[in-house]
């Protein structure tokens, strides 16, 4: 899979741009994909995203897939009903860990008290 950074100006067709790749894989593979997103910065993004796939003629299920970044994760990675472990908990766990390894990255982490 390749990855292109897009960088310009309002205006100069980024948008334009994602919307035809995106636009293309939908069409060449089955929309259905549970692995085909368009990765937004906001909810207002995603709704003129959808907007914009809906007048180019393409049907779907848009909102599962025109989505946030915030929402992409927590689909992907829920969270349990009942907290396995207190904030308490996993710091004391992550502190152990620090104490126990040599990680030199985190050397100034493993004696703080946060």
């Amino acid at each position: 899979m390749s990855k292109t950074l897009l960088v310009g100006p309002a205006g100069c067709g980024k948008t334009h741009a994602v919307l035809e790749a995106f636009e293309k894989s939908l069409r060449s593979g089955c929309p259905l994909d549970p692995d085909t997103f368009f990765v937004v910065p906001s909810a207002e993004h995603t709704d003129r995203i959808v907007s914009l796939l809906v007048q180019r003629g393409i049907a779907g299920f848009f909102y599962k897939r025109v989505t946030t970044l915030s929402r992409l994760i927590h689909s992907s990675f829920p969270l349990p009903d009942i907290p396995v472990a207190s904030n308490f908990v996993r710091a004391s766990i992550v502190r152990e860990l620090l104490q126990e390894n040599g990680w030199e990255y985190f050397e100034r982490l493993k004696d703080s008290p946060d």
